[in-house]
């Protein structure tokens, strides 16, 4: 009688998807340092089926990693591989990550893929109030005559500010048109652009 030992030598087949298109969201986080807009992956957004010849089922991390000179792929410094990545405004293009499969004897196998981060959310913009001044008032606050000679400081300043609002940076651009007649009586609008760097207004 002989006795043979089975096990099993070979490690999963790790299967990562050819693709994946992901845009930020919006996060409603109250705390101030949590960026504003994040996406999040999780194991199951990268694989592609992976499997194991032995194991009914295999566990899934992934993690972020980059490309070495040799062809081959590292964790970056600092990350682990777990449950989900989190990304933020600042990885807005192309990430890479790893999917790290395993089978029920700890035998482990690795594929990788690109991920394409966009932003596709146009930011918000708000205005200030209406406001009604008399000819005395607009005399005393120093406004030019024509009001597009006027520095978007001294506007502000007089009018009231506009804001944005985005899931990543957004910026606030005027331009104001009107006049008025030569008793001072007429109006004038200001029109407030707030632009993403993704280019969306």
């Amino acid at each position: 009688d002989v006795d043979i030992s089975i096990t099993d030598g070979t490690p999963p087949i790790a299967l990562c998807e050819d693709g994946l298109n992901v845009s930020i969201t919006r996060s409603f986080s109250p705390d101030p340092s949590v960026a504003p807009g994040i996406a999040i992956l999780n194991p199951q957004m990268i694989d592609a089926g992976s499997s194991d010849d032995c194991s009914p089922t295999v566990s899934l991390e992934i993690a972020r990693v980059r490309l070495l000179d040799n062809g081959t792929y590292e964790l970056l410094p600092g990350a682990t591989y777990g449950q989900q990545v989190v990304l933020t405004c600042e990885d807005i293009g192309t990430v890479l990550i790893g999917l790290k499969v395993t089978d029920d004897v700890g035998l482990v196998n690795y594929c990788w893929m690109s991920v394409l981060l966009e932003d596709k959310t146009p930011p918000t913009c708000f205005a200030p109030g209406n406001l009604k001044v008399s000819c005395a008032d607009y005399e005393g606050f120093g406004l030019p005559t024509d009001l597009a000679n006027a520095s978007n400081v001294l506007l502000d300043a007089t009018f009231g500010i506009a804001s944005g609002s985005d899931n990543c940076d957004v910026t606030v651009s005027q331009t104001i048109s009107g006049s008025v007649n030569n008793c001072g009586v007429g109006s004038f609008t200001r029109v407030f652009t707030a632009m993403d760097a993704a280019g969306f207004t």
